[in-house]
Parts: C-alpha cells; sequence; structure tokens
C-alpha cells in the first residue's frame, strides 16, 4: 500500500505552517475533462499488420526461457509500498541467434523469433540499440490472427535512442518480426539487440498457477487472500461522480512492479500522469512504465469469489511513458516544531510527474481535473485505485485530524479499501477533483494478510495536491520542451579511440568522449551518465565539449548524453558504446613440416 504509517507532530507548527502554505496556493484548480470516444475497429483497421499475419510465413524459429525460478519469485522490492506482479529477466544473444531469415510470399524478406515465458499472463521486450531505417518491427501474440500487435517500430525506435520497452503482450510467447528497408542486409544478426523481458506472472489474485491465459482471459486460481473489503467499480455503475475518477485512474506496470496513477487535465495540453514518488523515482523506470486504462470488470463481480467473466487483456488500453518530468520521494517526518533538520516545504512530498506518449487511442478515458483548496474535517472523499493489482475498485473516506503538514489523513472503514498496488493513486473531492495522492498507510500485522483483515478500519496519508500543485504548475501551464534526440553513435557524440586496443590481459581501457551539438539546437547543459539515463554522472558540460575517461571503461559500456537546459528537465540526446578491438596473435600455419633432418621450418605470424 503504502510505506509505513509514521509518527505525529505538533498541533501548533501544523495550524501556522499548514494553513500559510495552502492558502498561497488556494484558487489554483481546474475541472476533468472527458475524451472523446474512438471507435477501437477502426484503429485497428489503420493499424499496418506484419507479413505473417497478411501472408503464409509458417511458423517461427522458438527460443525457450523456460518457467521463471523461486529467486525470481521472490526478488525484494525497492519499497514495501508497491507490489510485485512479474520480474524482468535477461535474454543471452542466443535468444536472437535462434531467429530466422524467411521470404514473404511478395518476396521481401522478413526476420522472425518467438520467444517464450513459460506459463507468463504477459511478456514485455526491452530494446537495446534498436536502429532500422526505414525497416519495420513488430512484436505479437503467436494467435492465428493474433489478437495484439503493437509497432511497426521504425528507425530508432519510439525514444528515438534505440533503447524503449514495448507493450505488453498477455501471452507467455510473444513474436518478434523485421521486415528490413531497401539496402539494409537480409543476412545474418538483425540491427537491434533484446537485452530483457518483463515476464508477469500476477494481476489481482489471478496468478499464472502454472498456466498462462487461456483464449486472452484470466480467471481466479488458486487460494485467495481477503478481498471482501474491495469494492469493484462495475458493481457501483450508478454512481456516475466517481466515474470520472475512474476513466481517469491507470494501472501502472514498470520492471515487474506495479502501482496506480492518474491522468491530469494539464492546460498546456499534454498528456500527464500522476502517480507517488516512492513508486516511480528515476527515468529508467519511467521509461518502462506502461499506463493501462480502464482495466475493469465487464459486469459486477465479487473479487473474494473470482471474476464471473474474466479479464480480457487483449483489449486494454495502454500507453507507455516517454519521460520523468519531476518527482519528490520525501519520508512522512517525526518531528517537532523545535527541530533544527524540519523543512516544511520538503517534508511530506510523495509524487512523480510523468510525460506519456500519447492520450490513450481506445478512448473511454477521462482527464481529471484538480484543485489545491483546503478541506474541512469529516469532509468526504473517494478513492479509485488497483489494490492488490486488481481491476479498478473505489473506497470512500472521510478527512480527519492530520499529523502531517502536507498531507491529508483518510480514514476507511466499511466502504471500500486501498492496499498495495494503490500506492500513487488519487483522492477526490466531492466536485469529482484529484486533492491528494496516495503515499502511506497502516499495514496488518500479518504480511498474507489485506486492509480488509484490519478491524477497526484503515488510516491513510495522501500527499496534498497544493505542495505537488507548487513543485509542477510550470509543467502544467506552459508548452513542454520538445525531445529532439540526436543520432547514435553521431558526430554531435562519439569517443575516439572507438574500438580501444587493449592488450595488457586488463579487460580496461580509457577514451575520450567529444561533445559537438550544432548551434541551432537550443541546449547550453548537457550531463554524460553511464550505463542508463540516469546512471552515475560523468560530467555536466555545455552544448561543446572533451570529456576524457581513466582507466575504468569496460568492453561494451554505453554512454547517455543527457539534455539538462531545462530545469527539472532531461532528455536523452544520443548514446555511445564504446567496444573493445578483437586483437589475436597466431602463426599460419601452426604446425610446420620441416623436410629431411632439418630442425627450422617457414611460418607467418599474424
Amino acid at each position: 500500500m503504502i510505506r509505513a504509517f509514521l509518527r505525529t507532530r505538533t498541533a501548533l507548527l501544523r495550524a501556522v505552517l499548514g494553513f500559510s502554505f495552502v492558502f498561497i496556493c488556494q484558487g489554483q484548480s481546474m475541472p476533468s475533462r472527458v475524451l472523446p470516444r474512438k471507435s477501437r475497429q477502426a484503429i485497428r483497421s489503420r493499424m499496418q499488420q506484419p507479413p505473417s499475419q497478411r501472408m503464409e510465413l509458417g511458423r517461427a524459429p522458438r527460443f525457450h526461457m523456460g518457467r521463471v525460478t523461486d529467486a525470481e519469485r521472490h526478488l525484494p522490492v525497492p519499497n514495501p509500498s508497491v507490489i510485485r506482479v512479474g520480474a524482468n529477466r535477461a535474454l543471452a544473444a542466443a535468444s536472437l541467434a535462434d531467429g530466422q531469415w524467411q521470404t514473404a510470399s511478395d518476396g521481401t524478406p522478413v526476420w522472425r523469433v518467438d520467444i517464450q515465458s513459460e506459463a507468463a499472463i504477459g511478456i514485455r521486450l526491452h530494446f537495446l540499440n534498436f536502429s532500422v531505417g526505414s525497416g519495420q518491427v513488430w512484436v505479437h501474440d503467436t494467435g492465428s490472427p493474433a489478437r495484439q500487435v503493437f509497432g511497426p517500430y521504425t528507425n530508432r525506435g519510439r525514444n528515438n535512442d534505440g533503447n524503449f520497452w514495448t507493450e505488453a503482450i498477455f501471452s507467455d510467447t510473444v513474436e518478434v518480426e523485421y521486415q528490413p528497408a531497401s539496402g539494409f542486409s537480409s543476412v545474418g544478426h538483425p540491427p537491434f539487440g533484446i537485452s530483457e523481458l518483463t515476464h508477469l506472472w500476477q494481476l489481482g489474485p489471478y496468478s499464472d498457477n502454472g498456466v498462462p491465459p487461456s483464449g486472452g482471459f484470466i480467471k481466479a486460481t488458486g487460494p485467495l487472500p481477503n478481498l471482501s473489503c474491495f469494492v469493484d467499480v462495475g458493481c457501483e455503475a450508478d454512481f456516475s461522480h466517481a466515474d470520472i475518477a475512474a476513466r481517469a485512474t491507470a494501472f501502472l506496470i514498470f520492471n515487474g512492479l506495479a502501482c496506480s496513477g492518474t491522468m491530469l487535465n494539464a492546460p498546456n495540453g499534454a498528456p500527464l500522469l500522476l502517480t507517488a514518488g516512492h513508486c516511480i523515482n528515476n527515468e529508467t523506470d519511467a521509461r518502462a512504465t506502461e499506463a493501462f486504462f480502464n482495466y475493469r470488470t465487464k459486469q459486477c463481480s465479487q473479487f473474494a469469489t473470482g471474476l464471473k467473466t474474466g479479464i480480457e487483456l487483449a483489449y486494454f488500453g495502454s500507453i507507455s511513458a516517454e519521460h520523468l518530468l519531476s518527482y519528490a520521494n520525501e519520508p512522512f517526518i517525526s518531528t517537532t516544531s523545535t527541530s533544527t533538520s524540519y523543512s516544511p516545504a520538503a517534508s511530506d512530498l510523495d509524487y512523480a510527474l510523468l510525460q506519456l506518449e500519447v492520450f490513450s487511442n481506445y478512448g473511454d478515458i477521462a482527464l481529471a481535473g484538480y484543485s489545491a483548496e483546503d478541506l474541512p474535517l469529516g469532509y468526504g472523499l473517494t478513492s479509485v485505485s488497483h489494490p492488490l493489482a486488481l481491476p479498478l475498485s473505489y473506497a470512500w473516506g472521510e478527512n480527519i485530524s492530520s499529523a502531517f503538514l502536507n498531507a491529508w489523513t483518510v480514514f476507511y472503514q466499511s466502504s471500500g479499501r486501498i492496499d498495495h498496488g494503490s500506492s500513487g493513486s488519487g483522492i477526490f473531492d466531492q466536485s469529482d477533483r484529484l486533492v491528494g495522492v496516495l503515499s502511506t498507510g497502516n499495514n496488518p500485522p500479518d504480511p498474507k494478510q489485506t486492509s480488509c483483515d484490519l478491524p477497526n478500519g484503515l488510516y491513510t496519508a495522501y500527499t496534498k495536491f497544493a505542495p505537488i500543485y507548487g513543485q509542477i504548475k510550470d509543467l502544467l501551464n506552459k508548452p513542454l520542451p520538445p525531445l529532439s534526440p540526436l543520432p547514435v553513435n553521431s558526430s554531435e557524440f562519439y569517443a575516439s579511440p572507438n574500438p580501444i586496443d587493449v592488450t595488457d590481459g586488463s579487460g580496461l581501457g580509457q577514451t575520450t568522449l567529444h561533445v559537438n551539438i550544432p548551434p541551432n539546437i537550443a541546449i547550453t547543459h548537457v550531463e554524460i551518465h553511464l550505463g542508463s539515463p540516469d546512471g552515475p554522472l560523468l560530467s555536466y558540460t555545455g552544448p561543446v565539449a572533451t570529456v576524457p575517461t581513466k582507466k575504468w571503461v569496460t568492453d561494451g559500456m554505453v554512454f547517455y548524453l543527457q539534455d539538462v537546459t531545462q530545469p527539472g528537465w532531461q532528455n536523452t540526446l544520443a548514446t555511445v558504446t564504446v567496444n573493445f578491438s578483437k586483437v589475436s596473435f597466431e602463426a599460419r600455419p601452426a604446425y610446420v613440416l620441416a623436410s629431411g633432418n632439418s630442425p627450422v621450418g617457414q611460418t607467418t605470424l599474424a
């Protein structure tokens, strides 16, 4: 759910500082907005299908990952409040070596491979070094016809830097299909790598249980925890007020973890999603985030007895995140007014603002309004979230006296509750506006129990929207800087020497990184990071720079050039991969046949 509930702060501090801070943000509000509905069938008819769905190509070769291990299932979570619904599994180069070039009936070459992670509910793939020009790459399930098809991905992929995650394919097998552009090779290895996959094994209590979904549906399997307190949105069809909030709520999956979030009706028109900072607080997790909308039951179900019709996974509408715009992951501190370390503006803040690629194509989506106004004690509030990764669930609580300056304390007793997986979800006022983001709450004593097992009710804390608004108002109201990446390994960002000659057996080398951004691109400050967009910082510099390394570079090390011109904004401009020269030393021929009794012979050293 949620981080452990922490302690108290004096009423005097809360009265003096709390009122003054909220007053500054009063009046900052925005109504909700419903996006126009779109025809799902029309969208699908426009989608360019991969060759295997248009022509007869036979079966693709298959790479088997096998079942997830107990060690993978019990990986620790980075924060106890998030819920694990899967795990990332490394893919060896052999997975693509199993791929095969085939010839379509129209004579064009096609490269294909099926990747199976046994018994998965769903799979996502992580592409690296993706550079296919005007060629096209698709991912899809292996049905005939396929129920889910994503792509075509072209050029350098969705982030335009060769590094991106695909959408989730709800099957235990995903097919990768590549049709090269004219002039590109149609033999050997395709111009991309796949470094890992996310194996999803759980949605709510509906787990793989060793068996993948049948016909694209999942239903409850095995013994269920206590789900009696969770209120299925599908059972409250007449509660139109909260339907807007439900349609703005997203189920978030990133690197095998899950949280909840809310789409905002931003005046600048950008697709912005608000969640918790303890869920997502780095660019790596942000770029791995897929937001699912309208993950709900088709008809009223009782979660405690299983879904009546199952969840039709292939019809989820989802959007991938593009960028982490702003976040805070501050603790809810136990302190007193005399504490010298207390900073009222920097505590009790727990939020993350993500920029999504686009708005959902599938319609039925709302953009939540928001309010920075104060609320009276006893005010009734509505929560919409995905507790335990369940379908959309309501909970109704009331605002009670809070121990925290920048948070609402919301008490839930009998009308629905939240739990792990609800983190980052919104709390809404009676005008259907978001007024807070879920951060903390009290947990049952037994980790196998749910919040339904708390007999005296559930106490939670939501970071108020007022202090969040103070951090993100420019990102909501002003146009966002454009994403303008440069080509990979380009003249604007390169390493020299590359490759590096390493002959001393150390496995380490050194190079010099060169940054040379053209003056017509409005970039004034960049950072160079190792291994990922938010990896270790090597250098903070201007648009033209020479940055030498020392002897610690390893073969295949990737450097990321990040645009940090705008405060709070970071965008990958380019990457460069440094490789080592493959040095060999041999004699040709290695064996010399000497004639007669002569002890000498002749060879060539290469």
